[in-house]
């Protein structure tokens, strides 16, 4: 795989890019349940159980950008899913979508400073690749 560049990437809900965002990320996990019983020979052995997928974003607050604290706020406070979109500038490269729902949202005011602000969300259902053309 070719080196990739964090910049060339952005996250998108409903289609509107998150502003001044700094950092963004996401994660897929598996759940192994355990299904070792006297014939594994002392072997641990598992089933493919639950997926789940849930990021998380750095951002800066700005009234001017598409989508702002406002409308994260309202997304959580309506237990609203949106379109989850994670997208790179390039063509040709992969990004990501789903369904989601923001599980935490979290401001940050420090004297003399941009407000930050933090929210979480996890994929309900799938996350499917795309391929930005």
């Amino acid at each position: 795989m070719a080196n990739q560049n964090g910049s060339i990437f952005f996250l998108n809900i409903d289609g509107n890019p998150v502003g001044a965002s700094t950092s963004f990320s996401w994660a897929e996990s598996v759940d192994l349940p355990d299904t070792s019983n006297r014939d594994t020979a002392g072997y641990a052995t598992h089933l493919q159980g639950l997926r789940t997928i849930s990021g998380s974003c750095d951002l800066f607050s700005d009234p001017a950008k598409t989508v702002n604290v406002e409308e994260l706020f309202d997304l959580i406070s309506t237990r609203t899913d949106f379109t989850c979109l994670i997208i790179p500038v390039a063509s040709g490269t992969l990004g990501f979508t789903g369904t989601a729902s923001i599980s935490n949202l979290e401001m940050t005011f420090d004297f003399e400073q941009p407000v930050g602000v933090s929210f979480s969300f996890q994929v309900n259902g799938e996350w499917s690749k795309i391929t930005q053309s």
